[in-house]
């Protein structure tokens, strides 16, 4: 690798012998044909395959073998290297198998946007790409990409899956995600149970120990490297010095066109970093992040820190973001005359697949815990990249954690105990087990039918994938049917009206929440306009509790996400308990779940186009997001074919311009540059 970098330096071209120890080494993607031996091109043709692009693609050894084994109808747990390129074999599986049903399950909606758009730019013309909750016809051939909450919602309508695909296995596995574990093995067991084939992905697995979940899986270990990681161990000669740490951070950025991945690890310290960079770093000077910025401050908050780090070509990567603003900054990061810094949180792991020359490890913490070894490796893991970074740079800046192999140890989550998906696994499973789930059912049973919750469970009517929180409700609401009429206060348009039962409901799971419930609350009410008032509008309204943008983001994810899916599932049970009620608040969840936008504007988000932009547009009157008809394929098609009418009606300035573009790049078959915009 490092004479491949050398050579890529120094813009030489390849020797024959070189491309001869290239292929030696399974390295087929690297050889240059043009100067390689007759039979170093005819092993690189032997490697070839249909990837659904224009010409075939040669695959790495490793590769190759992995790629043989799905098309033997095998199915595989794998652990690589980050840049072996386990996704790569997807697309030629789907390219040469031509399955008509695919589920990919993904651990964020950053990295769901990111398969969604390499797998549409390659297939679109053959399969229906699938994201949002809402879609019924499948289409003769379709592809499903989803989180694992999103894909539970499909329960009952995919019948059968020719492969299902779980990127980031080991997240199933309670020690890396306590939280959403049981999330994905309950979507685990009930697509693995119409699935013909199961293809798993994950990096740096040791081993797996038996589990029902991969049964009839064959784990392969493939430690394939495709760059090669030099690791500078600065943290010795810090001594844990804070100020020393900070001189030494900006030494390394003096160079500040190498492309940096900084993890800082938590919120503070991304801020913290912020600053250092800020303070330090002169004017980045391109009139493209310099718009950015100042699109920022008009459409978010003036005094945020990410505007002023932008015009220096620094970006913020975290999970809590609108994706559409995390996606932008990633690509502005692989443009290489953008962005060429990024501070992340441990989001960069998991959310999204991009890499760096250089990563700089600034924290050895993950939020408030001590980094893992397996988070340590996947971090160290995004410096070098196939083709533009044969060697990666780690500059590590506090003590990494031990190194150890890492046995992945997948169990039945406690809180899955009384699901019906589990049934299957009632052989298998302790007396402990077995005690929690008749414990559980006779607990329901005393207060409500317990077949009608299971029936609600296997049909995706309850997303919650918690029976502790399943039963409170049950006994909650059937203890006292009049208090929880007041949900109904929830359909009402005095959102004053609705202080009571948000808190009431909220006390229900009164743990993992990331704000103060009268913060959420205040939230709620403010953003209940829905785009009638811009974001710095209802910042205003929201600054006597001191909540500034940063807090926006985090209290519209948990609005969004976890206390809509909570009301979702009482609504749900309370329609059941007291189905002569006289009420349905799913509007008002619905409306809850997509920030009180019209859904298409926030789907559209998902898809890269932020809703400021949309809200241009429905000026415009090229669409009316509020009419109820509207879906998502018919917005993106209308926005596809008026691209032209829209540049010149709706005034777009340079930057959206250039967001525009990548939108209409990731939604069609159409061919954007890299920079595309009117700057």
């Amino acid at each position: 690798m490092y004479v491949l970098d050398n050579v890529k330096r120094n813009h030489k071209k390849y020797s024959p012998l070189l491309n001869h120890l290239v292929r030696r080494v399974g390295l087929f993607p690297y050889i240059e044909e043009d100067s390689a031996d007759w039979q170093d091109r005819l092993a690189v043709e032997a490697f070839k395959v249909d990837v659904g692009e224009e010409k075939d693609k040669a695959l790495h050894r490793e590769q190759s073998g992995l790629l043989a084994r799905l098309l033997r109808k095998e199915s595989v747990a794998v652990s690589a290297p980050t840049s072996f390129g386990k996704s790569f074999v997807i697309d030629a599986f789907i390219s040469i198998a031509k399955p008509s049903r695919v589920l990919i399950i993904v651990p964020t909606i950053a990295l769901m946007d990111e398969t969604r758009r390499r797998l549409y730019r390659k297939f679109s013309k053959q399969y229906k790409i699938i994201t949002t909750t809402d879609v019924d016809d499948f289409g003769e051939r379709s592809i499903f990409i989803f989180p694992q909450e999103r894909a539970i919602t499909y329960a009952n309508r995919i019948k059968s899956l020719d492969l299902l695909v779980v990127d980031e296995f080991y997240k199933a596995s309670s020690s890396f995600d306590k939280s959403r574990s049981p999330a994905l093995i309950r979507a685990i067991i009930r697509f693995s149970a119409i699935a013909k084939q199961r293809y798993f992905l994950a990096p740096n697995i040791s081993g797996l120990k038996d589990n029902p979940f991969t049964k009839g899986m064959e784990f392969l270990r493939l430690d394939f490297n495709t760059v090669v990681l030099r690791k500078h161990d600065l943290y010795k000669s810090l001594n844990g010095d804070k100020e020393k740490k900070a001189a030494e951070l900006k030494r390394l950025m003096l160079n500040d066109r190498v492309k940096t991945l900084i993890y800082a690890g938590s919120h503070p310290q991304v801020a913290k970093v912020g600053a250092i960079l800020e303070n330090s770093q002169k004017q980045a000077g391109s009139f493209l992040l310099t718009e950015f910025a100042s699109w920022l401050e008009i459409n978010y908050a003036k005094n945020w820190i990410l505007p002023r780090l932008v015009r220096k070509g620094i970006g913020l990567h975290n999970g809590q973001l609108h994706r559409s603003l995390s996606q932008i900054q990633i690509r502005l990061f692989e443009d290489p005359l953008e962005i060429n810094t990024i501070i992340s949180t441990s989001s960069i792991i998991e959310g999204v697949n991009t890499s760096a020359e250089r990563v700089v490890i600034w924290n050895n913490k993950n939020g408030s815990t001590k980094l893992t070894d397996f988070d340590y490796r996947n971090i160290v893991g995004r410096s070098g990249r196939m083709f533009r970074h044969f060697v990666g740079d780690v500059f590590v800046l506090e003590a990494p954690p031990q190194q150890q192999d890492q046995q992945l140890d997948l169990q039945l989550p406690d809180a899955l105990l009384g699901m019906e998906e589990i049934e299957s696994l009632i052989p298998e499973m302790s007396n402990y087990q077995l005690e929690r789930i008749s414990k559980y059912e006779a607990d329901i049973d005393k207060f409500f039918d317990l077949r009608i919750i299971k029936q609600m469970q296997s049909s995706g009517k309850l997303q919650t994938s918690d029976t502790a929180i399943i039963k409170k409700m049950v006994v909650e609401i059937s203890s006292n049917k009049k208090e929880w009429q007041s949900l109904a206060n929830l359909n009402s348009n005095n959102v004053e009206a609705w202080n009571w039962i948000l808190f009431r409901v909220m006390n229900l799971e009164n743990t993992g929440w990331d704000a103060k419930f009268g913060d959420i609350v205040a939230f709620v009410k403010v953003i209940s306009s829905g785009w009638n008032r811009t974001i710095p509008q209802q910042l205003q309204r929201l600054s006597h509790l001191g909540l500034g943008i940063d807090d926006f983001f985090k209290l519209e994810r948990t609005v969004t996400y976890k206390l809509s899916t909570l009301l979702g599932d009482l609504n749900s049970i309370h329609a059941r308990i007291c189905p002569d009620r006289g009420f349905d608040i799913s509007p008002a969840v619905f409306r809850m779940a997509h920030a009180f936008l019209p859904p298409v504007v926030y789907q559209l988000e998902e898809l890269g186009l932020p809703r400021m932009m949309s809200r241009k547009i429905y000026d415009a009157k090229i669409l009316i997001f509020d009419d109820q008809e509207l879906t998502l394929d018919t917005a993106v098609s209308i926005i596809v074919d008026a691209r032209a009418l829209l540049n010149k009606k709706i005034f777009f300035n340079p930057f959206e311009n250039y967001v525009f573009g990548y939108f209409i790049e990731g939604v069609s078959a159409v061919d954007i540059p890299a920079r595309a915009s009117n700057i």
